[in-house]
């Protein structure tokens, strides 16, 4: 949109206490009918708006300082501008929600995957199942979510694999006395990387018993 303007767009004028407009080197500036004041607060909105077609800034006087209250622009631009975006704003929440949608339903696939990855591993006899059940939503809890940073956001790992170390990471931290020995191990200043790997293996040992006790027999 062009406009035969007095005082070039871009301008920035100042509106006086009585009202009035006004620019350096320009005078009173009379704003044309239809035209429209777009205060300031939605910087997007502003910047399109002044990308679009003419306008001016318009600032006051507060106290020492100069204060930008908004731009002047016609009504016309304003107006199809904030359509546009608007347009744009709610394409892009379609779409984010349908991106949402499609990445839940390809986490639960993988999610329900990855339990039965964890039920094969943990093989439970029939009177551990329900516990084997309750490991198993754990562990696909614990390991599917989002921005996790565990094991099972691994991409380098088949999902069996991130099933049996998600399992023994699990087991080991609740069955066993791990996190109590590498506490103490802190509390007396004695923990470095051969203490930690000893407490891992005698943390392994002890989940490997555990496993046993529930498990089929091999010839099952």
């Amino acid at each position: 949109m062009t406009e035969d303007l007095d005082v070039p767009s871009g301008t920035r004028i100042w509106i006086c206490h009585s009202g009035r407009y006004w620019a350096s080197d320009h005078g009173d500036v009379k704003i044309p009918q239809s035209w429209e004041f777009l205060k300031t607060g939605e910087a997007g909105l502003t910047r399109a708006v002044r990308k679009a077609g003419p306008y001016w800034e318009v600032a006051e006087k507060a106290r020492q300082f100069t204060k930008v209250i908004g731009t002047l622009a016609p009504a016309q631009v304003i107006e199809q501008v904030r359509t546009e975006r608007a347009a744009r704003a709610e394409e892009l929440e379609t779409k984010r929600a349908a991106s949402a949608k499609t990445r839940e339903r390809k986490e639960r696939i993988e999610g329900e995957r990855l339990r039965e990855e964890v039920l094969k591993y943990l093989d439970f006899k029939p009177e551990h199942e329900e516990e084997a059940w309750d490991i198993a939503d754990f562990v696909v809890f614990w390991t599917m979510r989002v921005g996790a940073g565990t094991v099972g956001r691994s991409r380098s790992l088949s999902l069996a694999e991130i099933g049996e170390r998600a399992v023994r990471a699990h087991l080991r931290h609740n069955i066993t006395g791990y996190d109590q020995d590498l506490d103490k191990q802190r509390e007396l200043g004695i923990l470095h990387a051969e203490s930690r790997d000893d407490a891992l293996r005698k943390a392994s040992r002890e989940v490997n018993v555990w496993l046993a006790e529930r498990r089929r027999p091999a010839e099952e």
